[in-house]
């Protein structure tokens, strides 16, 4: 019986420039938020967690014609995650990329395609493409028409991506102006990151692989820019039910997007309450890497779920896992990983 895997991951922050770099230095605590050159209003300097300037590789010419630093840079990101990708270079690929909600870039999504195959070398399948501008959710969004591509029969492989930077000054002055960063004189906020990462998903047999459960979407109308109405969690509750419907087993861990801001933690709590024994285990850990290497955005999802792979292949965690994030605005996302031993 065949089932979809994740075949192959590539991901780099400011903790690591691997997947399986990053996965040890979250487990040990390791973090690279510091304060950065990038200052404030008042002359404080931010706290973010970036990729060191020497690590990014040169774009070439022709990549893209965007001006924006912000998404060049986050092409570069991009181009040291999809080296990492066992890709054949050959065969067509639909590619699902998520970008986030706040970027502002010149042209048509078939632009950014367009970019990323300059920067991998790989043809794209442009029909079944999409490219979407959802936040820190939105890879689940794209995870999830990938995945349901795969399993309708239409497609072998498809490849996921999400990349986000926060080395952009309009961006942080207007999250200072919302009083959302964590400063001398904000006491509830979150600290900013960057990264880039990437999932092949592809239809196996081979049980020896990460299984990926079926995506999770939904949507909460209470979102932290909705202050009208109170959240209750029901979005994210019901991306955690249908998360957890293939699993024999309960969650062992959960890995997720709290980025350390109360409207999100408060969401949490209320959702994870209304889990069952059968569902989630009493016992069971948080992961929450953003303490390692920020808030990264768009780029949450995907590189969540490739920092859990490999634990779970380098048995550094046994399955099922439950990956989530929620979005600033209204998506919320789940899926769960195991192997196949520990589903």
């Amino acid at each position: 019986m065949s089932s979809i895997t994740i075949h192959s991951t590539g991901a780099v922050s400011a903790i690591g420039l691997t997947p399986s770099v990053m996965a040890a230095a979250a487990m040990a605590g390791i973090s690279m938020i510091k304060e950065q050159d990038y200052l404030s209003s008042t002359g404080e300097p931010y706290r973010m967690a970036l990729v060191p300037d020497e690590c990014l590789p040169v774009l070439d010419n022709g990549v893209t014609r965007q001006s924006s630093y912000r998404y060049r840079r986050m092409l570069q990101l991009l181009t040291l995650a999809l080296e990492q990708i066992e890709l054949d270079r050959k065969t067509p690929l639909p590619v699902m990329v998520n970008l986030p909600d706040n970027l502002r870039i010149d042209g048509q999504s078939l632009q950014v395609l367009q970019e990323i195959h300059r920067l991998s070398g790989q043809p794209i399948d442009w029909i079944n493409s999409r490219v979407y501008q959802l936040g820190r959710a939105g890879g689940f969004s794209a995870l999830q028409d990938a995945w349901s591509l795969i399993d309708e029969g239409q497609i072998e492989q498809v490849l996921v991506i999400g990349v986000d930077s926060c080395a952009c000054p309009r961006t942080l002055l207007q999250w200072e102006k919302e009083e959302r960063l964590l400063l001398s004189n904000v006491g509830d906020g979150f600290l900013p990151g960057e990264a880039a990462g990437c999932l092949l998903l592809k239809r196996t047999s081979e049980h020896s692989q990460i299984q990926l459960g079926a995506p999770a979407v939904s949507q909460e109308t209470a979102h932290f820019y909705n202050t009208e109405d109170v959240c209750l969690g029901k979005g994210l509750t019901a991306v955690f039910e249908k998360a957890c419907e293939p699993l024999r087993t309960p969650v062992r861990h959960v890995a997720c997007g709290l980025n350390g801001e109360s409207s999100h933690i408060k969401e949490w709590g209320i959702s994870v309450n209304r889990l069952d024994d059968s569902q989630l285990d009493n016992q069971a850990s948080l992961i929450h890497p953003a303490e390692s290497y920020g808030d990264i955005g768009a780029a949450s999802a995907p590189v969540l779920i490739a920092m859990v792979a490999n634990m779970l292949g380098d048995s550094d965690i046994e399955g099922p896992v439950l990956t989530w994030c929620a979005s600033d605005y209204e998506t919320r996302g789940a899926v769960a990983l195991w192997l196949q031993e520990n589903r």
